[in-house]
């Protein structure tokens, strides 16, 4: 899966890690964090809750 796929996918309403790498992903929980912290993402608990980039420089989609 490409990283807009996972993020797409992390947003919608209801969907975790552990589904996404369940039905999609097709890897670890772990792995899949990992690898979109990696690329600059991170979660917010906060208002408004999700994921958001917040790496330095331009957002990597694909």
């Amino acid at each position: 899966m490409k990283i807009k796929e996972v993020i797409d996918e992390l947003s919608m309403t209801g969907s975790t890690v552990a589904k996404v790498t369940k039905d999609k992903a097709k890897i670890g929980e772990r792995r899949l964090k990992e690898a979109v912290h990696n690329e600059g993402y991170e979660y917010r608990n906060k208002n408004p809750k999700g994921w958001f980039y917040a790496g330095e420089g331009e957002q990597l989609l694909y």
